[in-house]
């Protein structure tokens, strides 16, 4: 009886132990995708900002 109760704590420990790990990992992609997504739009503002400078420097030659 003592080895079947120890049996089953195992069971859940390690159960609930897969749901942690799941539930972490789920979490952690939400950062990332944070910062993908403030990475990708600081990278379109800096490239629209090249494109004015660029615009302005040739307008001022021709």
């Amino acid at each position: 009886m003592e080895l079947d109760k120890n049996g089953n704590y195992l069971l859940i420990a390690t159960k609930v132990n897969g749901m942690a790990m799941r539930v972490m990992r789920d979490h952690m992609h939400q950062p990332l995708q944070a910062i993908n997504t403030l990475y990708t739009q600081t990278a379109r503002t800096s490239e629209y900002y090249w494109g004015v400078a660029a615009a302005s420097i040739f307008s001022g030659l021709w």
